[in-house]
């Protein structure tokens, strides 16, 4: 039974293109549904409108856009060659600055910091005048997922050594360590209330998503039979999961472990973005140009 309503791909809204035969690596919608941002390895980031036409090109020479993501000011923040840039939503840069960056960042609620992770294994969280705030330092493999619960007071990092620690933002003490599960993880996505956290993960045996409170304890898994999670997003409604993983699929869950659709994509995924509004799923893959879908009869 068809659920999720897939245009077919020659619908020009349902497939942007622009990015020159290079890997789309990530993709976000604005906090108001109407921009997707996109950053790949050709040195730019492009911001588009709803129906898949470019609004602007952001040159970042010689730089690969490995993340980005938004604020809930509106502010744009891409990684690249250890560097983090700031944009204002029309696409003009208001800073940059050195940060050691690997691949992922996350900004906290109120848009007035920023955390990256480091080839190293830690975390650094920043102001975002590029003011150094804290190095988080334990993990001993990539840190491959963190972020802020809603109200501020819980980060969550979790890392392919197979841990997720729980920090305290008010001093930044360490509050608990999970490591019960032997599960390499690989992203992480709260949920819009705050009181829950998923986690996608990979071992030779199992490839899941795992969902926590936020006192750390385990109490859901999702599992679709996907190969490796790539990336992981939590619709704003509180009502879907998107998981894109390695093996070229999209699935969409229900917290409660109801898989709701499966979605092949051509490449293998490297990006999942639910707009704000629940409307559209825009995904990134090892192709170069980005899939998006309409979820406005994907059921309950």
């Amino acid at each position: 039974m068809l659920i999720i309503k897939i245009v077919v791909i020659k619908m020009k809204k349902m497939k942007f293109k622009g990015h020159k035969a290079s890997p789309v690596e990530t993709v976000a919608w604005s906090p108001d549904s109407q921009i997707l941002a996109s950053g790949a390895s050709d040195s730019t980031a492009r911001l588009w409108n709803r129906e898949g036409k470019s609004i602007k090109v952001l040159e970042v020479p010689e730089f690969e856009v490995k993340y980005l993501t938004w604020s809930s000011e509106g502010m744009l923040a891409t990684a690249g060659q250890k560097m983090i840039r700031l944009w204002d939503s029309n696409g003009n840069t208001i800073k940059d600055f050195d940060a050691n960056v690997n691949d992922k960042l996350a900004w906290s609620p109120d848009g007035k910091m920023i955390a990256s992770n480091t080839i190293d294994h830690k975390i650094n969280i920043w102001n975002v005048d590029g003011s150094h705030i804290k190095e988080l330092v334990g993990h001993t493999s990539f840190v491959n997922g963190f972020g802020w619960s809603l109200d501020g007071n819980i980060f969550v990092t979790a890392s392919e050594d197979a841990k997720i620690r729980l920090w305290d933002p008010n001093g930044w003490n360490e509050i608990k360590v999970l490591s019960e599960h032997y599960e390499s993880y690989t992203c992480l996505a709260w949920a819009p209330n705050g009181q829950n956290f998923a986690v996608g993960s990979w071992t030779y045996k199992n490839k899941l998503i795992r969902i926590y409170n936020r006192d750390g304890e385990s109490t859901q898994t999702l599992e679709g039979g996907q190969d490796k999670v790539m990336a992981l997003d939590w619709s704003k409604n509180g009502k879907w999961i998107a998981s894109g993983s390695s093996d070229k699929t999209v699935l969409i869950f229900k917290p409660d472990g109801t898989q709701l659709e499966k979605i092949k994509i051509g490449k293998a995924v490297t990006g999942v973005s639910i707009s704000p509004d629940n409307q559209l799923l825009a995904v990134s893959c090892w192709e170069d140009k980005i899939y998006v879908f309409d979820l406005s009869e994907l059921k309950d």
